[in-house]
């Protein structure tokens, strides 16, 4: 992600931080998978990131679903008895 300086202090101070903890946030699978939706930054993503974004959503979805599932069995469970 480029960014770009405004002038003022602050904003070359909230620059330098950026750049400084970059490496750190795009080692977080949520954050990849939040630019991957976001049709404004998902140009940032390199094909490695692209695809780790990609399997996290399909885990989320999965665990989701699982979880659907085993609600709606102990709903049919309770209802049945």
């Amino acid at each position: 992600m480029s960014l770009k300086l405004s002038g003022t202090t602050f904003a070359q101070e909230l620059l330098d931080n950026l750049n400084e903890r970059r490496p750190n946030i795009f080692e977080n699978d949520v954050f990849l998978a939040a630019l991957f939706l976001d049709p404004r930054y998902n140009f940032e993503l390199n094909d490695m990131d692209r695809e780790r974004a990609i399997y996290h959503l399909i885990w989320l979805h999965q665990k989701i679903e699982s979880k659907l599932i085993f609600f709606v069995l102990i709903s049919l469970v309770y209802f049945l008895h």
